[in-house]
């Protein structure tokens, strides 16, 4: 057996002095971490309640009344009886901690994403800042809370009857239907297309012929004539004298609307220039002051709707009148047509609305609509959107653009383009199309979302 001499035992009580020297102050120092721990935590807690309280304070402000929410920087107050935003103070003290909450404005890209810098408001979105605040032996703390309120509630203007679309501006666009109003392309009294374009062409088109001459003395019409602008012949109208007018006639009632324009070369004999007029048997008022040229072909393009007097329908007759001689002259015509069209329905027609006033600046958030769209015709739709009531109203569709195809074409209802939704008026812009004038679509009712 071996004992341990004085010396080495002291060694040993030294060395374990020394170890507990190290071991306890630091065992003391993990003791207050675990006690400080534990009241962080504590207030960790009490931060996080703050912060819900004033979220849910917020909200009930916010379903109280839109306007309730002003941009600045508040606490809020229960003495009333229910939630208040108060500015003095504007930072409350609740058992040593700080709380208060900022209210601000929202700015969307043109996507609609949220951005800090530039951009557009929204003026249907606002952001909450929360802040709790508190000192502890971690130093200074703080919770943060970023809460996005949006207004829900919407209204609708829809418009549907025929006086609210008669309201509005047409371009071979017609209203149908007595009270509940349709629109439609102009056009389509047959199915299929005129089956003849052409009026003259050599000879007269199916349906077409010289008015009855005994009943009309002031001039007279021959087919036949052997000097053409372009093919063997055409038809010369002689005018006896000045004002003298005969006419030429489509008893068989072959279609001519979905067309344009009215087109044909005439040739004046006579060695000087002359003007004659024309009209339909649909009106009394004559499309005056066309000048002919002396002794050369000359090419006459006239809108349809011009011989019309602004009157859809087909010619029943077209009339000639010269204007302006001293005594007899002659005139020859030669390829009389329709163009700039497929006949039946219009190719393609345009509707904008009358204006719609929201009566405040306004989120105008989304377009949408009933139609009927058959196979070979189409519609589209843009917006356009002013705070004055005079405009400008530039029209856009969901692209932000003017351009021809950008189009809301979704009739459940589309997202009305950011950083162009924003003003109190309104106007709405229709396009329809038919492709070979068989079919048009139907528009039945145009709805707009918004929030006032």
């Amino acid at each position: 057996m071996r004992f341990k001499t004085r010396g080495a035992l002291l060694a040993e009580v030294l060395i374990t002095v020394a170890i507990l020297g190290i071991l306890i102050p630091a065992l003391g120092q993990l003791y207050w971490a675990v006690l400080r721990g534990k009241g962080e935590s504590l207030n960790k807690l009490k931060a996080d309640y703050l912060v819900w309280e004033y979220v849910e304070g917020a909200r009930v402000i916010k379903d109280r009344g839109w306007e309730n929410l002003v941009n600045g920087k508040w606490s809020l107050s229960t003495e009333t009886g229910k939630w208040e935003l108060v500015s003095d103070p504007e930072v409350e003290m609740v058992d040593g901690f700080e709380r208060g909450l900022e209210i601000m404005s929202v700015y969307r890209d043109l996507a609609g994403e949220i951005i800090e810098d530039g951009g557009v408001l929204d003026r249907s979105s606002k952001r909450v800042r929360i802040r709790v605040a508190w000192s502890s032996a971690l130093g200074q703390r703080e919770e943060v809370e970023d809460l996005l309120l949006t207004r829900l509630e919407s209204m609708v203007w829809i418009e549907s009857l025929r006086a609210e679309f008669e309201e509005g501006a047409m371009e071979f666009v017609l209203v149908t239907e007595e009270d509940d109003g349709e629109l439609q392309l102009a056009g389509g009294c047959i199915e299929g297309g005129s089956s003849a374009p052409y009026i003259f062409d050599d000879e007269f088109g199916d349906g077409w012929k010289i008015g009855p001459g005994p009943n009309w003395p002031q001039a007279q019409i021959y087919a036949g004539e052997s000097f053409s602008h372009d093919g063997d012949y055409s038809f010369r109208i002689e005018y006896p004298h000045n004002l003298s007018w005969t006419y030429i006639e489509n008893p068989m009632e072959i279609c001519t609307e979905g067309f344009r324009k009215f087109r044909f070369w005439a040739y004046n004999d006579n060695a000087v220039d002359h003007r004659f007029g024309m009209r339909t048997g649909l009106v009394v008022g004559w499309l005056e002051d066309i000048v002919l040229p002396a002794q050369e072909w000359t090419e006459i393009v006239v809108p349809y709707l011009d011989i019309n007097d602004g009157e859809y329908g087909s010619f029943s007759d077209i009339y000639f009148r010269i204007e302006d001689a001293d005594g007899e002259v002659n005139v020859y015509y030669d390829q009389m047509e329709l163009i700039e069209g497929t006949g039946g329905y219009y190719n393609n027609g345009v509707f904008i609305s009358d204006v719609f006033d929201a009566g405040v600046e306004t989120v105008f958030n989304r377009i949408f609509w009933e139609a009927s769209v058959p196979e070979g015709s189409d519609l589209g739709f843009q917006v356009g959107i002013s705070s004055d009531v005079s405009g400008p109203f530039e029209f856009f569709g969901p692209g932000g653009t003017s351009e021809l195809g950008d189009f809301y074409t979704d009739q459940e209802g589309e997202g009305i383009s950011w950083g162009h939704g924003f003003g109190r008026y309104l106007k709405y812009k229709a396009y329809l199309f038919s492709g070979d004038g068989n079919e048009t679509p139907t528009v039945y009712s145009v709805g707009i979302n918004y929030v006032p």
